[in-house]
């Protein structure tokens, strides 16, 4: 009976080892937002955003043309933050890109959003109509209110 015992206590033991060693994720440490060129893309995220530059760095390495399955891929890659938010830019380097498709919507399964709060939505929207910002929408939409993390 002891040894049943003892095995049982060895096997919750062994459990309890493994669930904590496994990685747990607590946040997205940044967005990353692949651009066609850093030059036009930084004046609006600075400028009109209002984003602070965190480092600016340019990546060639194989690991990296691996990761983006990219032959001698070189590319620059800007951290941005807003608040305690953090983006990345990213342009690849001589490479040429796919453009987004003429009938894109913001529903389609690769368009990516993030959210900039703001405090006064209309003030901030005049800002982007001021700065001519395109729109991918008429306006600005309100999130409903069942989203309780994000609504309203």
């Amino acid at each position: 009976m002891k040894t049943i015992h003892a095995k049982i206590l060895l096997i919750f033991v062994l459990l309890i080892l493994v669930s904590c060693s496994q990685p747990k994720i607590n946040g997205v440490e940044s967005v990353g937002i692949t651009v066609s060129d850093m030059n036009i893309a930084i004046p609006f995220y600075k400028n009109i955003l209002h984003f602070n530059v965190l480092s600016d760095d340019t990546i060639k390495s194989e690991q990296y043309a691996k990761l983006s399955k990219i032959q001698d891929a070189s590319v620059r890659i800007l951290r941005l933050k807003l608040g305690d938010e953090k983006i990345e830019l990213i342009d690849f380097i001589n490479q040429e890109g796919k453009t987004y498709p003429e009938d894109s919507h913001s529903n389609d399964l690769w368009f990516q959003h993030i959210a900039i709060i703001t405090s006064n939505m209309d003030s901030a929207y005049t800002w982007l109509k001021l700065n001519n910002v395109k729109n991918i929408s008429v306006e600005p939409q309100r999130l409903p209110d069942w989203n309780k993390n994000a609504g309203g």
